[in-house]
């Protein structure tokens, strides 16, 4: 409990239990209560959800550390996660810069850009499976599928396998009674280990023999650090979040027509509009922080060992920064938002993910400019969440 509890302002806020039709609502009662607030939910955290102040606590990892100690204590998770610590993301300073140093070269915006020709051929393969059908599942054949098969492309395994193991990801992420969550993650991690251990016998181009053959001061990476940047990075860091924003990026050209007939007349300012829309849906909701020095952020005295829980959903739609945070802005690139994080740890797959959503939604509006989503009244509110076990997408080519 924090020293200024008298003073601070209190709310019973379990980000876990938050629904995603529930999450504009929430995000706004919290900043409501001011930039930060006391939750007394698993051992008591700040929540901080004002855009100043989630900005300030990510670029400031020496204040704000998101390491995971060796007791599986601390990190980016309230409640810790249970699996390997996160490569490069629990790590910070010097071993931090040295992890994501493997991450950065494959995933360059150059690079990606070049990229280009291969995620286009991805996306034009994935529609005109879809031609002629009546209706479509939008959030597995088209949301789930077109992150699937970049991500296995790039790292050199067949694209057979997105209908496999990139759907396991998602059945994993989004876990019912149905499904054995510890066997499913095993068989996932065996699979990359064994393609890990292929490429050390026989190196090939591609990204996961760029990790497994890897060194520094003459080691490879370790069998943890393997699977927290390729399975926890790549997989569920990759393809949750890109089917996460281009599921509601279908949703919202369905429920604001205005917008689509924009970007089908204008399709050169469909960059705009994923930018925005990755601001809009912020499919990385919240991380955690640990505070190692005593500090003040937005008016209250943190000390250390305070757990802090940055909402960068709520810091995204921060009225005082993004004056209309539910509409979407194709007008001009908004290079302030907190969708991909700032500071340090900036997702290093931000550039991939923006290719893969603008070209799947040019191609949607290029192939079904008319489509129509079945039953969008229970959309009408907050955002979709089609890795989470939420149902279908189903979308209709033709309205």
């Amino acid at each position: 409990m924090p020293t200024t509890m008298r003073t601070c302002p209190v709310m019973h806020y379990d980000h876990r239990a938050v629904q995603p039709a529930e999450r504009f609502e929430v995000w706004r009662e919290l900043r409501g209560k001011g930039p930060i607030v006391w939750s007394e939910c698993y051992d008591g955290f700040w929540v901080v959800s004002g855009h100043a102040e989630v900005a300030a606590v990510m670029r400031n990892d020496a204040t704000f550390s998101s390491a995971k100690t060796e007791d599986g204590k601390g990190g980016q998770s309230i409640p810790p996660f249970p699996w390997v610590r996160n490569v490069p993301g629990e790590y910070d300073g010097e071993e931090h810069d040295r992890l994501r140093a493997v991450l950065i070269p494959p995933l360059s915006p150059k690079l990606i850009e070049e990229r280009r020709p291969i995620v286009g051929g991805i996306v034009s393969d994935i529609f005109d499976q879809l031609q002629g059908r009546e209706t479509v599942d939008a959030t597995r054949e088209i949301a789930v599928l077109v992150p699937a098969h970049s991500m296995f492309t790039f790292m050199g395994m067949p694209r057979e396998d997105a209908d496999t193991l990139g759907l396991m990801v998602h059945s994993v992420n989004g876990a019912r009674g149905d499904v054995d969550v510890q066997a499913t993650l095993r068989a996932i991690e065996q699979r990359m280990l064994d393609e890990a251990a292929a490429r050390r016998a026989k190196p090939t181009d591609d990204i996961i023999s760029l990790f497994a053959n890897y060194r520094h001061e003459s080691r490879h990476l370790s069998d943890e650090e393997l699977l927290s940047v390729m399975v926890t990075g790549l997989l569920f860091g990759g393809l949750v979040t890109a089917a996460e924003t281009l599921a509601n990026g279908m949703i919202y050209l369905d429920r604001h027509r205005d917008a689509r007939a924009e970007l089908i007349a204008h399709p050169e300012r469909m960059l705009n509009f994923v930018q925005d829309l990755v601001r809009y849906v912020s499919p990385a909701v919240v991380v955690a922080r640990t505070v190692t020095r005593e500090t003040v952020l937005g008016g209250q005295t943190l000390q250390p060992g305070d757990r802090i829980l940055c909402n960068l959903g709520a810091a995204n739609h921060d009225q005082t920064v993004f004056a209309d945070p539910e509409r979407i802005d194709t007008s001009a690139w908004r290079n302030n938002h907190l969708g991909f994080g700032v500071g340090p740890h900036f997702c290093p797959g931000a550039p991939l993910a923006r290719l893969e959503i603008e070209m799947t939604l040019l191609e949607l509006l290029r192939r079904m400019p008319n489509y129509a989503i079945a039953d969008l009244d229970h959309l009408t509110r907050g955002l979709a969440d089609p890795a989470g076990g939420w149902r279908p997408l189903v979308l209709r080519p033709h309205g």
